[in-house]
């Protein structure tokens, strides 16, 4: 299982050439399998050119921009990330467990009880 950004992109580095990457560490694990299924998904030519552009937590939800498929990929990407996006909100972003969005002063976060205990 990956758990750090630099193994993702030592799995996948055709993906990862420039991107802002962002992403909370308890992220990581969902994030490994959206990038499998997209892989999967991609022709030759797509795969020399699809990466993403910046992946990052927005709102206490995964955010993910992306480049370089065709129409037709295209909406297999897309559909990819918005179910990351609805599993990101269910996931805490610190520890990866399950949790959920809260709003405090503000700030937007998705965490489990245990990882909101530790940062109050």
């Amino acid at each position: 299982m990956i758990t750090t950004a630099s193994e993702l992109r030592e799995r996948f580095p055709h993906m990862f050439a420039g991107t802002r990457f962002e992403l909370p560490p308890g992220w990581l694990g969902i994030f490994a399998i959206l990038c499998e299924q997209v892989n999967r998904e991609l022709s030759e030519v797509e795969r020399q050119q699809f990466r993403w552009i910046q992946v990052k937590e927005k709102f206490g939800m995964f955010r993910g921009y992306h480049e370089g498929v065709t129409n037709k990929t295209l909406i297999y990407v897309e559909t990819m990330v918005n179910q990351m996006e609805s599993l990101s909100v269910n996931t805490c972003q610190v520890c990866g467990q399950p949790g959920h969005k809260r709003v405090e002063g503000g700030c937007v976060r998705t965490s489990c009880n245990k990882c909101l205990e530790i940062e109050d």
